[in-house]
Formats: structure tokens, sequence, C-alpha cells
């Protein structure tokens, strides 16, 4: 029986801003949480966006986007759910639709600039692409780091449409929420590199069940010192 999805629910809250919460414990989706962008809140079971202050309407839709795409069920307030804000409205008010659909334009013009900033970094060489995968959805996902920073990047997308994700305070981290994500069959090439570094010191199995000669023992024997001869006399 296939495992169920842990529920999540992603909503405002004034003190930590984007909040996100699971239905129960669940290491996967701690990881998952973690990949898009939450942490863990101390004293508590709740997930807090990391950087708050720093563009967390878009960065709650992307962390709703991608937890949809690893097929989680994701309930969200409307500000972080595109396809409640996309969807047509029954309300025939003409300033609350104008008020909806400004809304939606500033949020898509906000994911513009960024895409387009992300992919002028990445021409620039201060964010580099260092492995990249369709994951079954379709959406190419890739892991970088930031020069200028030191970050490591998990980036979605591609071409002037490739967000980041989550940043990373190791490159090495998101190298692993990279290789660990679902669907993802790509080795992790550091993993191939340590095995090398162990076959090249180790000892193959002929050598270690080899004798190796042995040098034959010798015995030194030491004589006394005789007296020397005494020249016989004339008689």
């Amino acid at each position: 029986m296939a495992e169920t999805r842990p529920h999540i629910t992603i909503s405002g809250d004034d003190r930590y801003g984007v909040v996100a919460s699971t239905s129960h414990e669940s290491h996967v989706a701690d990881h998952m949480l973690r990949r898009v962008g939450f942490e863990r809140l101390p004293d508590s079971n709740h997930y807090g966006l990391r950087e708050p202050d720093r563009d967390p309407t878009r960065r709650g839709q992307q962390a709703v986007q991608s937890l949809r795409a690893a097929q989680y069920t994701v309930t969200s307030d409307a500000a972080y759910d595109v396809s409640v804000q996309t969807a047509p409205r029954t309300n025939r008010d003409p300033l609350v639709q104008l008020k909806n659909r400004s809304a939606v334009l500033v949020a898509r013009a906000g994911e513009a600039a960024s895409a387009r900033a992300l992919d002028a970094d990445i021409r620039a060489a201060q964010v580099v692409v260092l492995d990249q995968v369709r994951d079954p959805e379709g959406t190419l996902r890739a892991v970088g780091t930031d020069l200028r920073t030191r970050e490591g990047l998990l980036l979605h997308g591609e071409g002037d449409l490739r967000f980041v994700e989550s940043r990373l305070e190791h490159t090495s981290r998101a190298f692993d929420a990279f290789y660990a994500m679902p669907g993802n069959e790509r080795r992790d090439p550091r993993l191939s590199m340590m095995q090398r570094a162990q076959a090249a010191t180790a000892i193959s199995p002929a050598r270690a069940g080899a004798v190796l000669p042995q040098q034959p023992a010798t015995t030194v024997a030491y004589r006394s010192a005789t007296a020397p001869q005494q020249p016989a006399r004339a008689r």
C-alpha cells in the first residue's frame, strides 16, 4: 500500500512570517520543508520560512508549488496559493476584480524580475549551476552555488524562468538535498570520488593473502684469537 503523504498547511504569522505545519511527524516532510526554505521554529512543531522579510509572498508561493509538485497535499492562505489567485472570480464587483487582478500582476512581475536577475547572475558566472535533472513532472531542477555568498542553491525552471527554490548555508547541503530529491536517479558524484580514493589506498585481496619470502637466518660464528706462533730457535 502506498504511503500517504502528510498534509501540509502554509499560512501567514505576525511574528514568524510564513509558517508551515504538518498533520503528523514525518522525517520525509521535515526534509522537504527544509528543501523549500523552511526551518524548524524553536520549541515548536511548526516551521518558519528562512529570511522571513525577504520577498515572503513570492517565496511562499514557490514553496507551495514545489511541495505540490512533489505530490504533497498542501493547503495555504490565498496569498500563497497561485491557483486560487488565478481562478475565475464569482464576485462581479469591478473594484474587487481590479484589486485581485492587480495582486496577481504584481506577484507575476516580482517572479519575472527575480527570474531575470537569476539568469543574469548565471550568465555573469556569479551563480554556478553544478548539476541538473528533470523531475517526474518535467520541471528542470538544479543545484548550484552563489560565489558571492558561498551559499548552496536549489533551483527550478530554466532560462529566464528559473527561480531559486531555497538557499542553504553550504553547497554540500544543497548537494545532499538535490541527490535525495524524489525521482532523482542521478548518483552523487562525491560518493564515486570517495570510492575511488578508498580503492586507491586499499590492499588488493591477492596481495593481502600473499606470503612474503623470508630471508634465511644467518649465524655468525666468532673464533677466539690464537697466540701467534713463535719461530723455532736453532740448537
